[in-house]
């Protein structure tokens, strides 16, 4: 069945090949401003000519191929999978800046996370343990110059396994060893490990950890009713390029948004020995006075107004120090709009922002809820700056 759609001209294509969001978020940005069209429109164009051209990029690459290699023998089940590949449509209104990395390296895994909740000694018992071994084919057999192997052990809950390779100069931190650490640093600011409730959430295969301390009686409570939770956040991961990262933040438990309000309250660490790793938690802790400092901040959102131009102005400042993406600063302008991202009512969002803090919670709900939740750690670092500019903006 041949397409009968005119092909898109060979410039726009090779054009949203390169970046397939951008280029029609500014099309379709200035049809919006010609014809007034709702977001409902816009939308719905958008996702037609993105699912246009990733169809079109997709037959280029193949006649490439085969210019290249000549065509290739393909099964009609073959051809048939390769067509629904090469027609699904990419999705609206952008990933969240996946291909610009993130200093978590390997990071929140898209699958197979499992959460745990409860107190922390009993949470505690169910992470894994590792142990770093030569890297070599059989035992007696020479060792790898440069490598080493990391390897689960077998504890209650999970057998055995090899994890990967890491380098000579890898300081292997357990996960337990990050909480305690993190627990030492909460006693000495007079938080008893007895008083704390503790969220965990770990890969499949517990490579990866995400350890949420919450504190009892921090909780921050808005105009509208809802409650906001001061929470110390570790994540940890093994065998990987990522750092430890530690932060202070708050999460909104009725719409999951994570925030971070202070720069000096998130830190990263290589896993290097040194006094980078060993001076981690001491950074973070350093001049720590409690939520009723941040809770402060808090308030004072929620009792400056803004209006809506002004947040359409500051979005496309935001874009341009690429703070924020074009995809992601659509879906907060149609946030604090209409209470929506696309079809979807944002739990606790009024229906038209009118408070610094409703803004605010709108770019973490993007932040929090991006179609690539591994970049959500720095993303969530960029909001006390966002935040900052919007203030004195409004």
């Amino acid at each position: 069945m041949t397409n009968r759609r005119r092909p898109l001209p060979s410039t726009l294509v090779d054009a949203m090949v390169e970046d397939l969001l951008s280029l029609p978020d500014q099309e379709l940005r200035a049809e919006l401003e010609a014809d007034g069209a709702s977001v409902e429109e816009l939308a719905a164009r958008f996702d037609s000519v993105a699912e246009r051209a990733g169809r079109e990029a997709a037959r280029r690459v193949r006649l490439r191929e085969e210019e290249r290699v000549g065509p290739l023998p393909l099964s009609p089940g073959r051809r048939l999978a390769f067509a629904a590949r090469a027609a699904r449509p990419a999705e609206p209104f952008g990933r969240e800046e996946t291909g610009l990395g993130s200093p978590l390296g390997n990071r929140r895994p898209r699958r197979g996370v499992t959460m745990r909740r409860g107190r922390v000694d009993e949470v505690l018992d169910l992470l894994p343990e590792f142990e770093v071994r030569p890297f070599t084919l059989e035992p007696g057999m020479e060792e790898h110059p440069l490598r080493r192997a990391v390897v689960r052990r077998p504890t209650p809950g999970w057998s055995p396994l090899a994890m990967g390779t890491v380098s000579r100069t890898y300081y292997l931190l357990q996960h337990r060893e990050a909480a305690e650490r993190c627990l030492a640093q909460l006693d000495r600011v007079g938080i008893r490990r007895e008083e704390l409730e503790i969220e965990l959430r770990h890969s499949l295969l517990g490579d990866w950890v995400h350890l949420a301390f919450i504190l009892a009686d921090s909780a921050f409570v808005d105009r509208h009713g809802h409650e906001a939770q001061f929470r110390c956040e570790c994540v940890n991961t093994v065998a990987g390029p990522g750092p430890v990262a530690l932060w202070f933040g708050w999460l909104r438990p009725v719409c999951g948004n994570g925030m971070i309000l202070r720069e000096s309250r998130c830190e990263t660490a290589p896993h290097r020995a040194g006094p980078t790793m060993a001076g981690l938690w001491s950074r973070v802790f350093r001049g720590y006075a409690g939520p009723a400092e941040e809770g402060r901040i808090l308030s004072a959102w929620e009792s400056q107004p803004v209006s809506l131009p002004v947040v359409a102005e500051w979005l496309e400042e935001s874009v341009r120090q690429r703070l924020l993406s074009r995809g992601g600063a659509a879906r907060v302008h149609g946030i604090c709009q209409t209470g929506m991202d696309r079809r979807t009512r944002v739990p606790g969002s009024p229906p038209e922002a009118g408070t610094v803090f409703d803004v605010v919670q709108a770019v973490s709900w993007v932040f929090s809820h991006g179609s690539d939740a591994r970049n959500q750690y720095r993303q969530l670092r960029r909001m006390p700056r966002l935040a900052r500019s919007l203030a004195a903006a409004a």
